[in-house]
């Protein structure tokens, strides 16, 4: 028999097993849920990054979407620049970038050449062609003999057909992910121009326009009526404004200036790459043809004026439409707007613990202002 003592001893042993397994039950218990509510405070963390970085995006959709005027300029309250605009909201805040799409050189642009994209800087020549033959529709190797299905001993297949988002010019043999990063500012495949006046109300095709037609919609004179259809079988298929100044008699700056949002050579509606003078970089302005002496004096002119027509480009000291407008790489009046259609929008939220970052979020997206609801043509969304 056991003794009362020894019966003592046994019930205090269990006892004491008992509350040891309890303290770990109770330990392991407080683990879980310290685990958790860290795991929940993360989701309720990443969740508020997420309609943080989305309330930017609305924000930016609500100012285009409010955006008044025949004209876009970089003195609107939609443009919030590179270096972004921070707003709080919430335990945190967000990074708004808003940027012109129109600002940019179209990829997929066809009235862009191998010299447009070799000035836009850090293209070699060979790239500057390989982005062509890359999306052009066919197999016909071009000025380097670069490309069809395959150039420059890269494995990679030109696509024949138009690039799908910025990020594929890095399957561009000669291009690559350096240049791609150092040029993803200036570039785009979304940018196009509606081929109307900036009223909204129809152009007339000096192609086929009659003379009444001449003379009531551009409010010219019988003379210059007259030599537009004597030069009409001349026209090329697209608009340039030296066609007016060089080639046909009585025209001189005024007129042009007057009339050069009014004319098409053209029926197509929209206008693929129209690059907006009230918006784009320096660095495209130069790739696109102008001297850096024009660069110059374009955009100190729009710093205490807004570019109303694409004629107006002729108001900026230096610029004349005989010898800034008449070589094949130089400026094609097609491609100038002073409005635009899609934006860049680039939202990048930050979620507080104290002074501490806890969470980040950043939303890329492309939307088109020239639908009823505003249309989203990418969104990209990733922790930052």
């Amino acid at each position: 028999m056991i003794s009362s003592k020894g019966k003592k001893g046994i019930a205090l042993i269990i006892a004491l097993w008992i509350m040891t397994i309890l303290m770990v039950v109770a330990a392991s218990f407080a683990f879980m849920m310290r685990t958790e509510l860290k795991m929940a405070t993360n989701f309720r963390d990443e969740i508020q990054a997420h309609y943080l970085a989305r309330a930017g995006v609305e924000r930016a959709i609500a100012l285009l979407r409010n955006d008044g005027g025949t004209t876009d300029h970089l003195g609107e309250a939609w443009f919030q620049g590179w270096g972004g605009t921070w707003y709080d909201l919430g335990e945190g805040g967000y990074s708004l970038t808003v940027l012109d799409e129109a600002g940019m050189m179209n990829l997929n642009a066809p009235l862009l050449l191998p010299d447009h994209w070799d000035r836009l800087g850090a293209i070699t020549p060979q790239g500057a062609v390989n982005i062509i033959d890359y999306r052009d529709s066919d197999d016909i190797q071009t000025l380097y003999q670069t490309s069809a299905k395959t150039y420059s001993g890269n494995e990679t297949n030109a696509k024949n057909r138009d690039f799908d988002t910025i990020r594929e010019m890095v399957k561009v043999a000669d291009i690559g992910t350096d240049i791609f990063d150092a040029q993803q500012k200036n570039i785009t495949v979304y940018s196009y121009d509606i081929n109307t006046q900036v009223d909204g109300s129809a152009r007339i095709n000096i192609n086929s326009a009659d003379y009444t037609t001449l003379r009531k919609t551009l409010g010219i004179n019988d003379t210059q009526a007259n030599n537009i259809l004597a030069y009409q079988p001349n026209f090329s298929q697209h608009f340039w404004l030296d066609d007016l100044e060089e080639k046909i008699e009585g025209f001189g700056v005024t007129t042009i200036k007057k009339i050069a949002d009014k004319i098409k050579v053209t029926d197509d509606p929209t206008l693929t790459g129209a690059i907006n003078i009230n918006t784009a970089s320096a660095a495209v302005l130069s790739a696109f043809g102008f001297t850096s002496g024009d660069v110059t004096n374009i955009i100190n002119y729009r710093t205490s004026n807004v570019f109303a027509t694409r004629g107006d480009i002729l108001s900026v000291s230096g610029i004349k439409a005989e010898t800034d407008f008449d070589e094949v790489d130089e400026p094609v009046c097609d491609l100038l707007t002073v409005r635009s259609n899609c934006f860049r929008i680039i939202s990048t939220s930050q979620v507080l613990g104290g002074s501490e970052v806890v969470a980040q979020r950043r939303i890329e997206a492309v939307v088109n202002r020239d639908t009823t609801p505003i249309k989203i043509l990418y969104w990209s969304e990733h922790m930052d």
